[in-house]
């Protein structure tokens, strides 16, 4: 991954803040839509921001990883930690816990895309294989 330019970083930094401001003003938004178009269409406004969320959050985390030579579990577990922080947040209050498994799904694949956008040549299987040999009895 090349280093990030002053525009790109501008960028991520303004689709980090849209993005945020949509998925907060759709959670929290009380109207009640009815028939089946209306809550289709806000379900697919809230993926779409949350995707563009992931994809920012995990762009600026992936250069971090990359100056700072971090492993690639390392690269996976940080950028989901403030996911799981928020989810016992909205574990406090009873009438935001439907929005747990999304948060689950979106800080693991967080971490899966820093990953992958830091070390782009890396397979799932090599992260985590042992920098040693593995043996069923040690010599």
């Amino acid at each position: 991954m090349r280093e990030l330019s002053i525009l790109e970083k501008v960028l991520l930094f303004a689709g980090s803040l849209v993005s945020v401001g949509g998925v907060c003003w759709l959670l929290y938004y009380r109207h009640k839509p009815a028939g089946l178009l209306e809550p289709t269409g806000q379900w697919c406004a809230f993926v779409s921001l949350l995707g563009l969320l992931i994809f920012c959050y995990a762009m600026r985390f992936a250069g971090v990883a990359r100056k700072s030579n971090w492993s690639p579990q390392r690269c996976q577990w940080i950028p989901a930690t403030p996911f799981f922080m928020l989810i016992a947040l909205f574990a406090v209050k009873s009438s935001m816990r439907a929005a747990i498994p999304v948060l689950i799904s979106s800080g693991i694949l967080t971490g899966i895309l820093c990953r992958r956008l830091a070390y782009p040549d890396l397979r799932a299987e090599e992260a985590y294989r042992d920098k040693g040999q593995l043996h069923v009895f040690p010599k």
